[in-house]
């Protein structure tokens, strides 16, 4: 025999806010390595310099792109260590550098949580 089972609508949007969330449980560093992949050809993205993957998970802490001002050192070995790997000037690591952090911060901000 098939039960019915009453929900109110908070019961259905807490039931929907834990699925959600448990389907968006992810590792920080995933996060950033699926963003460099989504952003740079498979060849760019073979092996993420761990100083682009210290920014990256700064990005996810603070839900801010890097910047080269405040960010100074991290951000310049990031951009030179990515510069040398793909063998391009350091403008397009910058470049790259940027796209890929508003990839992380749109996949950290979950909208479920506000």
């Amino acid at each position: 025999m098939k039960r019915i089972v009453r929900l109110t609508e908070s019961d259905m949007v807490r039931l929907i806010k834990k699925v959600l969330n448990e389907q968006m449980q992810q590792k920080p560093e995933d996060m950033v390595i699926e963003c460099f992949t989504e952003n740079m050809t498979l060849r760019d993205a073979t092996k993420i310099p761990t100083s682009c993957m210290t920014i990256g998970l700064k990005v996810i802490t603070s839900k801010r792109p890097p910047n080269p001002i405040t960010d100074g050192q991290e951000f310049l070995s990031c951009a030179n260590d990515l510069a040398r790997l793909v063998q391009k000037d350091p403008s397009y690591a910058i470049e790259k550098i940027t796209s890929v952090a508003q990839c992380i911060i749109k996949k950290a901000s979950s909208p479920v949580m506000s």
